[in-house]
């Protein structure tokens, strides 16, 4: 019976060692699964969904995630209005989804230049924000980093990609 005791101890031991290494692993893979979200994961994840994006110029942007790519996301905001916001100019999100979805190839790989293009065919007016300021008028080029904005019957105005903060549709 002593030996029967021993046997049954030294198998709940064995159980519970597998058991905690289970559990280990499954804390492990989901923290590395977690390393590995990206916000613009988070933010595909957020489509349909009312956020507050705080950007780096120290404005704001509230609306709905509408769709997005690796560089930037597109929110119908409250004013109805659409924003294109750079994914780099965004400093904090509220409201945001805590899982990230993935997604195709072709979805990541619209870079922010694909968005401003589909506007300037479009022919939608816009807003576009700098930290340094803000620029309206027609969307008339994009090239590989810069767009040009310009005022019917005026002379464009040229913003380098990287220094945008948002684009608004008037």
């Amino acid at each position: 019976m002593r030996w029967d005791a021993l046997f049954a101890d030294m198998a709940a031991r064995v159980d519970a060692d597998e058991a905690e290494g289970f559990r280990a692993e499954v804390a492990a893979r989901e923290r590395s699964e977690r390393a590995s979200v990206r916000l613009t994961d988070r933010l595909a994840a957020s489509r349909g969904v009312t956020l507050t994006i705080h950007l780096n110029d120290d404005s704001w942007c509230a609306g709905t995630v509408a769709d997005g790519a690796d560089e930037w996301v597109l929110i119908e905001g409250d004013d109805g209005r659409q924003h294109v916001i750079p994914v780099r100019a965004i400093a904090t999100v509220e409201g945001l989804a805590g899982a990230g979805v993935v997604r195709g190839r072709v979805e990541r790989g619209l870079t922010l230049a694909h968005a401003l293009r589909a506007l300037a065919r479009d022919r939608a007016r816009v807003v576009a924000v700098t930290a340094s300021g803000q620029t309206s008028g027609l969307v008339v080029a994009v090239a590989a980093d810069h767009v040009d904005v310009a005022e019917r019957g005026a002379a464009p105005v040229t913003v380098a990609l990287a220094a945008l903060v948002r684009v608004t549709a008037l």
